[in-house]
């Protein structure tokens, strides 16, 4: 229940605080005084977005702050769940500072705008005149019959099963499109790996194999050299190794002269000894060394494969070619595991078809359970309020193989005024007044199965007069008795039935024209009812007719 409502520094209103009670609050006041102001503040309590344009003083920060009382548990799990403190009276409170900029508060908890319009949804409906547009749209018909239905924990679950449904059939889409796209891709990549696969790379050491062939293209050459060498160091008649080795002899018998001597014949030894080596492996080498036209060929081939390979994927050496290989290996796989994923994905959006039909069929069921208990009732309200001859036909299409995103089915309200005028679309069969009536009539019936603690009706009253409008004034008193009442409105009959009467007026002051409010007491109201009835200038019938009203409420 909302307890007060304290404005400061909003559009024309300075300061202003406003108690309410927990029945039928009347909110009245002339043309342009700032009714509806007060409304666009509450907004800014249950989230709705707004500018710095919206502040009297442009210097100052605007404020708005709502005191509700809370006695439902669900407020309390809201609160835990959110990590706010939680207190029966809590207070809402909403900045819009100067540079446009907005702060909210829940008991001095910062919260963003997102946890007000959770948090208000469970605290207050606001019908205005613009909600004779929402009820033209089939959305918003489908929205009162699920209210009627009472069936939000399974209809939150459709929508989540739902939403995961085509979240997956979009991602099977995208797996069977990449499946096309890729087995192009994966030719390609296998045709790539099996060329690499075909170097027989393993163990191949691109310098060894370079310089072998170097060896075997210059065999001849090599050889004839080396063994050439050979003979002249230890083969021909006077070869070398004979000539050093007499050369040593002869050091061997002055060495015992001189130390100096010792040492060099003992290098001079060394010396003969590393040419015998030399001269061995040098003969080795030579007698080795074959010109092989076979290998020459084999060699040729695994280069020029290599050196292809190399180049066309702009690599230098054989290792990073390996490693290119590794590469393909893993994109393989990858295109592999993904298209082998479509399969499972199919069977299971199956299961979730299956699913959200069996929920769809059971929204479906109690959706149309509802239908003629609406019907009904909003006809019965609708002739109180003087349209005993209207029809009202709530046509429930639906299509188990078109699943939406709150069902199958499709809402159209159809409507019908006046005897022996046919049912047509209630957007092209209803005028300005009848929908006043209509939509009170469907909020009334409505409310019974709401858990809003509060109702705002602002000029509900629009089109109606005389003997309706009083009819009108009963429907809201008696919705009163089971949920806190706020309504504004022009009307006498309707302003007579409320039990807390607020009047909304302007001052002008040093030029300036703001809007204030004040509780009205039994004379003031009776004044004002009757200021309603016959205009400023108030006649005694006026006062006498205000009387009556108050009187029989």
């Amino acid at each position: 229940m909302l307890k007060s409502l304290e404005i400061k520094n909003y559009a024309i209103i300075e300061e202003v605080m406003i108690q309410f009670n927990g029945q039928m609050n009347i909110i009245t006041g002339e043309t342009g005084a700032g009714k509806s102001i007060m409304l666009g503040a509450l907004g800014l309590i249950t989230g709705e977005r707004v500018d710095s344009a919206a502040l009297l003083n442009k210097e100052e920060k605007c404020s708005v702050e709502a005191i509700f009382e809370m006695k439902d548990p669900i407020f309390k799990t809201f609160f835990q769940e959110r990590d706010i403190d939680f207190e029966f009276e809590t207070i809402i409170r909403r900045e819009i500072l100067p540079n446009g900029k907005s702060r909210a508060f829940i008991n001095d908890s910062p919260v963003n705008l997102t946890v007000l319009k959770d948090l208000s949804s469970f605290l207050i409906e606001i019908n205005s005149q613009n909600q004779s547009l929402e009820l033209r749209s089939p959305a918003y018909q489908l929205s009162i019959l699920d209210s009627f239905a009472e069936h939000e924990n399974l209809l939150n679950d459709y929508k989540k099963a739902f939403s995961n449904y085509k979240k997956k059939t979009v991602l099977l889409d995208q797996l069977i499109d990449e499946e096309k796209k890729s087995a192009a891709e994966l030719d390609f990549l296998q045709f790539q790996l099996n060329e690499i696969g075909e170097a027989n790379l393993q163990g191949v050491q691109l310098p060894d194999l370079e310089s072998e062939l170097q060896t075997l293209q210059n065999a001849h050459e090599i050889s004839a050299i080396l063994l050439q060498t050979v003979h002249l160091l230890d083969e021909g008649d006077t070869n070398i190794q004979d000539a050093l080795i007499a050369s040593a002899s002869s050091l061997s018998k002055i060495v015992k002269f001189n130390p100096a001597i010792k040492i060099l014949s003992e290098r001079f030894e060394a010396i003969i000894i590393e040419l015998k080596e030399l001269s061995h492996e040098m003969k080795n080498i030579g007698e080795q060394t074959e010109f092989n036209p076979i290998r020459i060929e084999e060699i040729n081939q695994i280069l020029h494969g290599v050196y292809k390979l190399l180049k066309k994927h702009h690599l230098n050496d054989i290792p990073s070619l390996m490693q290119f290989e590794e590469h393909l290996i893993d994109k393989i796989k990858q295109i592999q595991v993904s298209n082998s994923s479509i399969e499972p994905l199919k069977k299971e959006l199956e299961a979730l078809h299956q699913d959200i039909l069996q929920k769809a069929k059971l929204l479906s069921t109690q959706r149309n359970s509802q239908v003629k208990m609406i019907e009904k009732k909003v006809m019965q309200n609708l002739s109180l309020l003087g349209m005993s001859n209207a029809i009202l036909k709530i046509q429930i299409d639906t299509d188990f193989d078109q699943l939406k995103a709150n069902g199958a089915d499709e809402i159209q309200f159809l409507f019908s005024a006046n005897k022996g005028i046919g049912l047509k679309d209630i957007k092209n069969a209803i005028s300005g007044g009848e929908m006043s009536r209509f939509l009170l009539s469907l909020k009334t019936v409505l409310a019974e199965k709401m858990q809003l603690p509060t109702i705002i009706f602002d000029e509900i009253d629009t089109g109606v007069s005389g003997d309706i409008a009083y009819k009108v004034g009963e429907l809201l008193h008696n919705l009163s008795q089971k949920h806190q009442l706020i309504a504004i409105t022009h009307l006498p009959q309707i302003a007579s039935k409320g039990n807390h009467h607020l009047f909304v007026f302007k001052e002008t002051k040093e030029k300036t024209t703001k809007t204030n409010i004040k509780l009205l007491q039994k004379e003031e109201r009776k004044i004002e009812i009757a200021k309603m009835l016959s205009g400023e200038k108030i006649s005694d019938a006026a006062l006498v007719n205000a009387n009556e009203l108050l009187n029989n409420h």
